[in-house]
């Protein structure tokens, strides 16, 4: 599986978005606008100071006949529709809550169809999901990913790649939001990968990584586990992990809920992995 850099990576640890130069991020600009058919208004470079001697920019707004662009400089695209949201045909229903997977992928391929030139993918496929509130409250997520290569380059544009769909409180589009951390990753290589079987292995001895402030269980209450890349400001490299979804049995609610925590296990093979058993996230 490739290995990458993260240009995004942001090591002061304040989650700030880097990678692409202002005239990149113009050009990605230029880019959204030409696909929605838009007109450019005006335009707002956002920066942040860089060690008190110069600012660099880390998002480029813009405002639209058709509704608000930002680009992000890890080259992330964010379109907010005009009047706080877009109604949707009557066919279709676009809302966080009440809705089947049969609905929302019908939806979903309504949307990749009308904007994709904005999407840019060859193959575009549909995914969705939600999960409970702790007050019960159902939210469901509408995504996109292009599907067009091999084995390898679907869990890199799942990973890596993807586009996602956000209404409203009205049921109306809100909001499209397109990621693409290839822009902003340098390949270091192919590595090769352990299976899923040693993957549950290194989970039980205590070798991931985790948000959830509890240790992992035990074998019993593993629920399921796909492979994918983590992505954003805060991972120095972009390599493939094992996630292991696990309910967690002391963290249920009085209505019934249960809680499910994320564990990470890194993919790659140990010759290639510092700081094991206890890993914490660096590469070699």
């Amino acid at each position: 599986m490739p290995v990458y850099i993260n240009k995004a990576y942001d090591p002061s640890a304040a989650g700030m978005p880097q990678g692409l130069s202002e005239d990149e991020m113009i050009s990605l600009l230029d880019y959204a606008v030409a696909a929605l058919n838009a007109e450019r208004l005006s335009i707002e470079i956002i920066t942040s100071e860089e060690k008190n001697i110069h600012s660099v920019p880390i998002e480029i707004q813009a405002e639209t006949n058709l509704g608000k662009i930002s680009v992000a400089s890890d080259g992330s695209i964010v379109y907010f529709l005009p009047n706080g949201g877009l109604s949707l045909p009557e066919e279709y229903s676009f809302t966080y809550h009440n809705t089947t997977d049969n609905e929302a992928y019908e939806t979903i391929a309504y949307l990749s169809h009308v904007y994709s030139d904005l999407l840019g993918m060859k193959e575009p496929m549909a995914v969705t999901w939600g999960d409970y509130n702790i007050d019960g409250s159902y939210s469901r997520k509408y995504e996109l990913y292009d599907s067009y290569g091999n084995d390898t380059e679907d869990i890199l544009h799942y990973s890596l790649c993807s586009a996602s769909f956000s209404p409203n409180d009205e049921g109306e589009l809100y909001l499209i939001r397109i990621k693409n951390a290839l822009l902003t990753a340098e390949k270091t290589g192919d590595y090769p990968i352990i299976s899923l079987q040693e993957a549950e292995q290194r989970l039980l001895a205590g070798n991931y990584q985790t948000s959830v402030p509890l240790a992992m269980p035990g074998k019993e209450y593993i629920i399921k586990a796909k492979l994918t890349y983590r992505t954003g400001s805060m991972e120095e490299m972009l390599l493939p992990y094992y996630r292991f979804y696990v309910l967690l049995p002391d963290m249920g609610y009085d209505n019934g809920l249960q809680t499910y925590g994320i564990y990470y296990v890194p993919a790659i093979t140990d010759e290639y992995i510092e700081n094991m058993p206890v890993y914490d996230g660096h590469f070699n």
